[in-house]
């Protein structure tokens, strides 16, 4: 569920939808538009604010870094190493990536902590930033849903029900588990993509089980 578009756009909607997605079995998750020219303290306290801290079955609150808006590599990613280190303290949670390996590999490319959710549309195997051993979840392009009659962005987690929840539950709290839940043994029967090299991938299939708002454009503006 989106929380904000920066500071200035929040979602009116997001306390309702939030609230309602346990009910209906989901696991919920969230993510902020990430807005460099904005204060990145003031746009992970809105996104603090919003979740509290979060539950045993909640997602880590995602990150997404879709745009530079005209700040330097360095510059910008200090600014998301204070957002992901504020939301964390307050979440209780790493807070995960969302980007594309083009933007990332721009900012940098030594080793990331965080979980992955990748942006890479209508690919057989999706491409990943240098910094990342692997892909927790990845966007694969747009399509439909039952019971939605709008376009809605596709997602894949890494794994199956059982995972998704053991996931949610370890990822992001620095326990001894959580290397391997960022992916570093990846279950996704595809080839995953670095610079046009592929590395073999085993057989076991992802679930489709990632739903936002189709009234959210994004991850996105």
């Amino acid at each position: 569920v989106r929380i904000s578009d920066g500071v200035a756009h929040p979602n009116s909607r997001f306390d309702d939808n939030w609230s309602a997605l346990p009910a209906f079995g989901f696991v919920r998750g969230a993510y902020q538009y990430f807005e460099p020219s904005d204060d990145p303290v003031t746009q992970a306290e809105l996104v603090a604010d919003r979740v509290g801290v979060l539950g045993a079955t909640d997602l880590p609150v995602a990150l997404d870094v879709e745009t530079t808006d005209s700040v330097s590599a360095t510059d910008l990613l200090g600014r998301v190493r204070t957002w992901t280190a504020r939301v964390g303290e307050r979440t209780g949670k790493r807070p995960m990536i969302y980007t594309s390996a083009a933007l990332w590999n721009a900012l940098s490319t030594a080793n990331e902590s965080s979980a992955l959710w990748v942006a890479n549309y209508d690919e057989s195997c999706p491409e990943l930033p240098a910094a990342f051993p692997a892909w927790a979840f990845w966007q694969t392009g747009a399509g439909s849903v039952p019971g939605v009659s709008t376009s809605v962005d596709l997602d894949v987690f890494d794994g199956n029900a059982a995972e998704l929840a053991d996931f949610a539950a370890n990822v992001g709290l620095g326990s001894a588990g959580d290397a391997g839940l960022r992916g570093d043994g990846v279950r996704h029967p595809c080839a995953t993509r670095r610079g046009g090299v592929e590395v073999a991938a085993n057989a076991e299939r992802a679930r489709r089980l990632t739903w936002r708002d189709p009234a959210d454009s994004g991850p996105s503006r």
